[in-house]
């Protein structure tokens, strides 16, 4: 599934479980290095930066805690942050993902918030999104 987001000339878009085709091209449209497109499709043992000419890319790994299991999981998020795009692949359903995307769509049409000038700022909101989500897990 594919969700895209716009804002003051930002965009981010969301894959949910993407097919590799999906993930291509997503990739040229936002003229991304090609071989991205190749980890996107699979999942990463490791956090991971990677810096190139008009993008970053970041795997991230979050606990996935379920009060059913106390063991618990970990969610991988595969971020592309350029300047005026951001790009999410994740093979789960996230909830603080979820929460943030209302939460932006919602600040996108009223137009406040603290995201503008570039994507950088969606990717901060979201990172915080996701620490503070799971500071309430913790707490609970």
């Amino acid at each position: 599934m594919i969700q895209r987001h716009t804002y003051k000339g930002l965009v981010w878009v969301d894959l949910e479980t993407p097919t590799p085709d999906e993930v291509r091209d997503t990739i040229k449209e936002f003229g991304v290095y090609p071989p991205v497109a190749d980890e996107l499709v699979n999942p990463t043992l490791k956090p991971k930066v990677d810096l190139y000419q008009n993008c970053i890319y970041l795997i991230l790994h979050f606990p996935a805690i379920d009060h059913h299991n106390p063991k618990g999981s970990r969610q991988e998020i595969d971020f592309i942050i350029g300047k005026d795009f951001l790009i999410t692949t994740h093979y789960d359903s996230i909830d603080p993902l979820h929460r943030f995307s209302k939460v932006f769509e919602v600040r996108s049409i009223l137009e406040k918030g603290e995201h503008s000038e570039h994507a950088g700022f969606i990717f901060y909101s979201m990172i915080k999104e996701m620490y503070s989500f799971l500071l309430e897990e913790l707490e609970y």
